[in-house]
């Protein structure tokens, strides 16, 4: 059996209020003839599709409530329709599971420095830790994200307004914003880190948007994608890929040009400059 630690029943609450406010009553709840008020479903509807009783699910959620058993968590999870991301973070609030611990390091991982260092030419790679610092690049990642290496890009995103727009298209950033932050919330959970911990507070200090985005509870770990980006020699269209280290708290992201775009011709001229 695994090992349980200490319930954060504050942090379960408010991500537990949080998913539930973010989803659709429409095909879930049952037949309601009165007018809501709330966004989202009601606690009581929560309740009844989970299986529980209305007083246990309110006092999950406003932190009084006992250590939910794996069967509680599992018909919340169902209920709530939470991802695979969002099922790991709620465990891991609800006390099941060992904690992470991650060293605290910058020394890059010698995994992903050797892959950094094969990489082809024309693929973009930045090697990041868990709070979005950079702590490698090659010399079209370095390029690209206009010399990032020793800097966080996730602090520069939310408080260099200039960087961000002369990066991204305005379409492209309220989803990026998101994603950095649900990602940052996946990787810094369980993990006793004063410094990541000390990271949060100065965000929500110097970001209004962050410290929004961060009580939305939103939990996704960044694996691949798509990404647009922007730079003097013209609109890159990139296919992103994250690949961890074998111990975590670090990982390599990719970037190639995408297919049929005119990237591919522009990458040399950006790496040569």
């Amino acid at each position: 059996m695994a090992a349980r630690r200490q319930i954060d029943r504050t942090a379960l609450g408010a991500f537990l209020r949080r998913r539930r406010e973010a989803l659709s009553p429409d095909g879930l709840a049952p037949p309601s003839s009165t007018r809501r008020r709330t966004p989202g479903m009601r606690r009581e509807e929560v309740a009844d599709l989970a299986g529980m009783s209305v007083n246990y699910y309110e006092r999950l959620e406003r932190a009084s409530g006992p250590q939910p058993s794996d069967a509680v968590l599992d018909a919340i999870a169902r209920t709530l329709r939470l991802s695979d991301d969002e099922i790991a973070h709620l465990y891991t609030l609800a006390g099941h599971g060992a904690p992470r611990r991650v060293p605290v390091t910058h020394t890059v991982d010698r995994g992903l420095r050797i892959a950094l260092d094969a990489l082809a030419p024309d693929t973009a790679g930045l090697v990041f830790d868990r709070t979005g610092e950079v702590l490698a690049a090659n010399a079209l990642g370095a390029a690209i994200f206009g010399g990032m290496t020793g800097g966080n890009v996730v602090e520069r995103w939310f408080t260099d307004r200039a960087w961000r727009d002369a990066l991204s298209p305005p379409d492209e950033q309220e989803p990026t914003s998101r994603a950095y932050v649900a990602d940052l919330r996946a990787s810094l959970v369980g993990d006793d880190d004063s410094a990541a911990e000390a990271f949060i507070r100065r965000m929500r200090m110097a970001s209004a948007e962050f410290s929004d985005l961060w009580d939305r509870h939103e939990v996704a770990v960044v694996r691949a994608g798509t990404k647009v980006m922007l730079h003097p020699r013209g609109r890159l269209d990139l296919e992103c890929a994250v690949l961890p280290a074998q111990e975590p708290g670090q990982r390599l992201t990719l970037f190639r040009a995408a297919a049929h775009t005119p990237t591919a011709e522009r990458l040399p001229l950006i790496a040569a400059s």
